[in-house]
């Protein structure tokens, strides 16, 4: 008991140290919590502002920022559920675990606060459950709440998890009836809060958008994916009685439609995880250890390739012991200097910034704070421009140019249309700021 201990304290510093000092802020991370601020604050998924996905992520790391709203608690929160998913998998692979941790690090660090690792974490309870024979009525209820956390990945996975044992129908039933308990909960609260054609439009509708505009299908991550799937495929016409390289085939469906290597890594993750199942004896147990500890460290002295200035804690509210760059922290203050001396104007970022800028305000986010190509459900970014065209006369929008040029998910529609109908009031060294006189 002391060693699993020490090795949950050990797993849960090194990702709260990691997400804290060592990754520099990203767009995903502050979408994140985000979501999680909004929900904290009162706001209703789908209603009041947007997302794509099922909300049981944003609701349970909403829980620890009732009592502190800040990223710190968030970090803290969201290490504590990679421990458990860690401790889960050490004692279905033991120290075979040291091994799959690194994966998480190599060849990019993976370990921010995210639905996906969330998922995951979901995905290796659902192994163990599995593995030791425990309640179909359980298994159906981490089902059930896959789905609730990002649910082309968790319909995906239910269909091995019920397909598998077709022929047992009390087995199936009971899953069944465990998988709906949620749901249902989630069903009710859409309804209650008049949310549920929202949601449609965004999760379901809008995802014929999302994958238009933001996928990227032929690349080399998704021949990769196509191998590791083959690959399964084989285990499983070797190993067809067992259900676990099923699950493993269906959930792999994460990298669908970015493939990304973040998304692949986390295939990659899995594929392994299920094949370290099988493999039994393991040499050099403590080099694993050692391996992984030294990963770990040398994660620390990797910046982002810089020797700039750093400033710790920070003044920027919410985000006071998030490790910033004191370059951007002085960019973060003068645009919200400006944004103080013009606060009888709405504003709006027409770049991935609005959820930053609102948080650090204690203000409210919307759906103008999350412009991305297909966040704005089916058609949606027609519906963009008509509530662009809406918005008061003297509305400030704060845009980067440089949104327009490559791989970017902002709606260039939107930005175009500003800029073309706009005029500049303004230049704060990246973002030029303009107005629309109608």
């Amino acid at each position: 008991m002391k060693k699993k201990l020490l090795i949950i304290i050990f797993v849960f510093t090194t990702i709260l140290i990691n997400n804290i000092f060592i990754q520099p802020l990203g767009l995903d991370e502050i979408w994140n919590y985000g979501f999680s601020y909004a929900i904290r604050l009162g706001e209703i998924p789908y209603k009041d502002f947007n997302m794509v996905l099922t909300p049981l992520y944003s609701f349970i790391m909403a829980i620890p920022l009732i009592f502190k709203n800040n990223i710190l608690v968030f970090h803290i929160f969201h290490a504590f559920l990679f421990s458990c998913g860690f401790y889960f998998a050490y004692k279905l692979i033991n120290d075979k675990a040291w091994l799959l941790m690194i994966l998480f690090f190599i060849p990019i660090s993976i370990t921010y606060s995210s639905y996906n690792i969330f998922l995951f974490v979901l995905f290796v309870v659902l192994i163990y459950l599995e593995k030791n024979n425990r309640s179909d009525y359980l298994i159906g209820f981490i089902l059930g709440c896959m789905i609730l956390t990002k649910q082309s990945v968790g319909i995906m996975v239910l269909i091995p998890g019920i397909l598998y044992y077709i022929k047992d129908k009390n087995k199936v039933l009971k899953r069944l009836l465990g998988c709906f308990i949620p749901c249902l909960i989630f069903l009710i609260y859409l309804l209650v809060t008049k949310s549920f054609n929202s949601f449609i439009d965004l999760c379901f509708f809008g995802l014929f958008d999302f994958a238009n505009k933001n996928g990227n299908i032929f690349n080399i991550y998704f021949i990769f994916s196509i191998i590791l799937n083959l690959l399964t495929i084989f285990f499983i016409i070797k190993k067809p009685k067992e259900i676990y390289f099923y699950y493993e085939l269906f959930f792999s469906s994460i990298i669908i439609p970015l493939y990304d290597i973040y998304h692949f890594q986390l295939q990659l993750i899995a594929f392994t995880f299920i094949c370290f199942m099988y493999i039994k004896k393991v040499p050099l147990k403590s080099f694993y250890m050692f391996l992984t500890v030294f990963v770990c460290i040398l994660s620390l002295f990797i910046k982002d390739g810089s020797s700039r200035k750093i400033i710790y804690p920070n003044k920027i509210n919410h985000f006071e012991y998030r490790l910033l760059i004191s370059e951007n922290l002085k960019f973060t203050e003068e645009v919200n200097n400006y944004l103080k001396e013009n606060k009888d104007n709405k504003y709006m970022f027409l770049d991935s910034s609005g959820y930053y800028f609102r948080i650090i305000n204690d203000e409210k986010v919307s759906y103008l704070d999350l412009i991305n190509m297909g966040n704005w459900g089916y058609n949606g970014s027609n519906k963009l421009l008509a509530t662009i065209k809406s918005l008061p006369k003297n509305t400030l929008f704060i845009i980067d140019d440089s949104e327009l040029i490559g791989q970017k998910q902002v709606d260039r529609n939107a930005l175009r249309y500003v800029i073309k109908h706009g005029r500049k009031i303004k230049t704060i060294k990246i973002y030029d700021i303009y107005v629309i006189d109608k």
